[in-house]
């Protein structure tokens, strides 16, 4: 376990120190990102490192993201019409906003195949989730959990037993 959490951080320094100084936005593009493949490492690591370095999270226009492990964005997300799609039930995106200002996830899609639920705010405050598109998810689409802030705008969710759970 240590050597994997060594090659990650190994990996990620190698990437963070790597990228240029004016950029404005991380991009999914510069950490390994290929078109339907599994990229949960990839997604991984380019969020880490915008959080890391306070930007914005920027997806590929329309591209195709097989995830086999949770995301979770603290960051940030321009989902450009993406699509995540879980190979497994353990897959679901999780949103966290550790700072003051508000974070925005925007236009991302989420296909559970059924397996999986789609996107938890969990335990956080000042967090805005609009324009994503959630379908096939095995209980809830969007569910918010002990939170304060959160805006759900634009939304829609399909093929989904529970379209929003809310707990506060």
């Amino acid at each position: 376990m240590q050597r994997r959490k060594f090659l990650f951080g190994g990996l990620l320094g190698g990437a963070l120190s790597s990228l240029p100084f004016r950029k404005k936005v991380i991009r999914l593009e510069d950490f390994g990102y290929k078109a339907g493949m599994d990229n949960t490492d990839a997604v991984r690591m380019a969020e880490a490192a915008a959080f890391l370095k306070g930007m914005t999270l920027v997806f590929p226009k329309n591209a195709q993201i097989k995830l086999s492990k949770d995301i979770i964005f603290r960051t940030n997300v321009i989902g450009n019409n993406t699509q995540f799609e879980a190979l497994n039930s353990s897959v679901f995106i999780r949103v966290v906003n550790s700072g003051t200002n508000q974070q925005i996830v925007d236009g991302i899609r989420f296909n559970g195949n059924n397996i999986s639920n789609g996107i938890f705010v969990d335990e956080t405050k000042n967090v805005t989730v609009k324009n994503c598109y959630i379908e096939n998810c095995k209980d809830v689409g969007i569910s918010v959990y002990e939170s304060e802030g959160v805006q759900l705008v634009h939304n829609q969710i399909e093929g989904t037993p529970s379209l929003i759970q809310e707990h506060t």
